[in-house]
């Protein structure tokens, strides 16, 4: 970690000593208001537009702000968030709304705002610069950086007095002691461009086994998470987990882990769909905002566990996710479809949580008394005030939000009754749902992007392929259709006007490679052999791996390389596993070189950090696992298809009679097979055809054995 101790270690104990201002003595009723305009008006992002009012002479990204802040000789405070985010709402009304901070900051900085889901390639240098200076990452990630874009100060969210004091000290080392000042800002420029340097490795054959001991060391097993609170849904670690073989260890983590979030306050029971994260150890207060990549990351793994262990509850629990995508964050401008929002807010009108809250006198609006008490019982619900919190804003009713998981489903969350319980509760949703239909909503960010729309893309195919459902198959057509489409003639673009990040890339070609399992449509390869050509044209990193942006960006001050999953996946290891999956299936060699270049990257450290690697991993798997191969020939194979598609290990299913027409080495001597048959293979070596489901089942047992660890 980087740590430099003048400026940065000063300013820190400067804020340690500040006091937190006590914004309830703020009558927000005397406030008078004045209505400003700023440059953001003319934005068409939904967080930019919520600060166009603000008294702060908000910039967006770009030339003009850094050429000002050359002209007036400041520093740039770059504040970066999203339309949902709770703590950035509390910003702007505690500070950036106010006319005295305001003054401040437009007198001493150039202010830029920039929406972290429009630009993730700011957010990635700054978000690292953060974590370089030892602090803990988040949003509003606010940073002081010079005129050139070289960071020297961060911070996430402060209250007026500390954010005020913070800037004046800064304002007072920029004036007085200037050389420190940029001195702290190169080498901190120094140490992020440096930290871009990662030796090629191969990853240890021993990486399963350190990745079940990195699992040990962090389970919870008495509030099944991987981590203590802030408890995160683990998506891509859980899906790892659930494609290996020879790790029941594992395994039985990862079920606990899904079964106790479909119960706990993170899961919307009513509406479908998880919440951001949970703020508490035992998964009962969930921090409310709604995002597609967490939706659609755990649905995939919610339909391959349901699946895998013949549990109609997890797989309900993947649909209804799926419903509530399809419902609410669906984008339909003059009756065509647009594509997925990006996410709902965590606030709303009634405050903090205040859509989703019940007890048992709101059930009764629905419900017979009788059933509302025994649904309150069931859900853990007590009646209970909403209160305010320090800075004056509605906090969320923790009794008031439905928690299966602390009643009598917490004793045996895996046995039949406890499943059955959950199922019980069906009959109720739609009811329930209608009713809170009536309540104000929280706001929804209808950004369609490129990237989280590609993960969107997986969860329909899965849905598509694990339970044949028409309208996952119709979901999966329409969306592939649509992100097809955003490739224009200069290329793929993430929004109008922004071209596609690294992110938009790996996430679309992994989705085109899902939906291609579940339609068979060989268009989607023709499709994901086009993002895959361009992304390895336009951000090849010469070491392996890829840059999160083209060449000839003199905005950044470094072209940065996303190789770590967090809240959602790599950009780096989605393209990996895409790439490995595409070889699979065109033979193409230089997808599987490509990809074998982006896992080595991270081969040095895999074994220490390979908790924070699941979709790396996945790719490796992937690797490890070769041209796996299931091949469906006949004319009538709809029912031996769907059977095929049933399986859990990374293999492509080719329905032979839509794609005869490929030059594909899998379809090598098969093209001309007539019976109807299901051909289970590895490269070229194939086990004796089946020709029933059944013979299917028993084959996923024998094709198992071509990949134990």
């Amino acid at each position: 970690m980087y740590c430099k101790k003048s400026l940065i270690v000063f300013l820190l104990c400067l804020l340690t000593n500040c006091s937190a201002q006590n914004n309830n003595d703020n009558d927000k009723e005397k406030k008078k208001q004045k209505m400003y305009k700023n440059e953001l008006a003319q934005e068409s992002s939904p967080y930019l537009l919520q600060h166009k009012n603000n008294p702060v002479h908000w910039l967006p990204w770009g030339e003009k702000a850094f050429a000002l802040a050359k002209e007036r000789d400041v520093p740039i405070i770059i504040s970066i968030g999203y339309s949902t985010c709770h703590w950035c709402h509390v910003m702007e009304h505690e500070v950036f709304e106010d006319e005295e901070a305001a003054s401040l900051m437009n007198k001493q900085f150039v202010c830029i705002k920039v929406d972290r889901e429009e630009r993730p390639e700011v957010d990635d240098i700054y978000m690292s610069a953060l974590h370089a200076m030892n602090q803990r990452g988040g949003w509003p990630l606010n940073v002081i950086v010079t005129p050139q874009g070289k960071p020297f100060f961060g911070g996430t969210f402060f209250p007026k007095e500390q954010w005020m004091k913070l800037l004046k000290a800064i304002s007072d080392a920029w004036n007085k002691e200037r050389k420190k000042v940029t001195n702290i800002a190169s080498e901190l420029t120094k140490f992020l461009q440096e930290n871009e340097q990662h030796p090629k490795s191969e990853i240890s054959p021993k990486i399963w086994q350190e990745l079940q001991e990195n699992l040990n060391a962090y389970y919870d097993e008495k509030n099944p998470a991987w981590g203590k609170a802030p408890k995160f849904p683990s998506s891509q670690t859980l899906r790892l987990v659930l494609l290996l073989k020879d790790a029941e260890a594992a395994k039985k983590q990862a079920l606990n882990i899904l079964t106790t979030m479909q119960d706990s306050g993170l899961h919307d029971l009513v509406g479908g769909g998880f919440h951001r994260y949970s703020t508490d150890e035992i998964w009962r207060v969930p921090h409310f905002e709604k995002m597609l990549y967490d939706n659609a990351l755990l649905a995939t793994a919610y339909f391959i566990a349901g699946d895998q262990y013949k549990r109609s509850d997890l797989t309900r629990t993947a649909e209804r996710t799926l419903e509530y995508m399809l419902r609410d964050l669906r984008i339909v401008n003059n009756g065509d479809f647009s594509g997925y929002a990006c996410a709902e807010d965590a606030d709303d009108p009634g405050g903090e949580g205040s859509f989703y809250a019940w007890n048992e006198e709101l059930l009764t609006k629905v419900v017979s008394p009788e059933e509302a008490k025994k649904l309150a019982e069931d859900w853990n619900l007590k009646k209970a005030e909403v209160h305010k919190n320090r800075f004056g804003h509605k906090e969320p009713v923790t009794t008031h939000i439905p928690f299966p998981r602390g009643t009598s489903l917490a004793k045996d969350i895996h046995s039949t009754k406890s499943i059955e319980k959950r199922l019980s509760w069906e009959k109720y949703y739609p009811a329930l749902l209608k009713e809170r239909e009536t309540r104000p909503r929280p706001h929804l960010d209808n950004k369609v992007l490129t990237s989280w729309n590609g993960l969107a893309l997986s969860a329909f195919a899965h849905g598509a392929r694990l339970t044949q459902k028409q309208e996952y198959i119709t979901a999966t057509r329409e969306l592939a259709s649509l992100l097809l489409a955003r490739h224009k003639k200069n290329g793929l673009i993430r929004l109008a006007g922004i071209p596609a990040f690294i992110n938009d890339y790996g996430f679309l070609l992994c989705g085109l490679m899902d939906a291609f399992d579940a339609l068979g449509d060989p268009d989607l390869i023709d499709g994901a052999i086009k993002i895959a050509d361009e992304a390895i044209q336009k951000l090849s990193h010469e070491e392996g791996g890829f840059y999160s942006t083209t060449a000839g960006r003199d905005d950044l001050i470094l072209r940065s390389r996303i190789l770590y999953d967090n809240a959602y996946p790599s950009g780096n290891s989605t393209m990996a596993l895409g790439l490995t999956r595409l070889w699979n299936v065109t033979g193409k060699r230089n997808y599987l070189s490509t990809a074998e270049k982006s896992i080595e990257i991270l081969g040095d450290v895999a074994s220490r950090i390979s908790i924070s690697l699941g979709t790396l991993l996945t790719a490796h798997l992937a690797r490890q696992r070769g041209e796996m191969t299931i091949i469906v020939t006949g004319k009538e194979n709809s029912g031996l298809l769907a059977a095929c598609r049933k399986n859990h290990f990374l293999a492509t299913v080719v329905d032979l009679k839509k794609v005869k027409d490929k030059n594909w080495p899998i379809l090598e001597t098969r093209k001309e097979i007539k019976e109807v048959s299901a051909l289970f293979c590895v490269g070229k070596t194939c086990l004796q055809p089946a020709h029933t489901e059944d013979e299917v089942s028993k084959l996923f047992t024998e094709y198992s054995k071509f990949f134990s660890h």
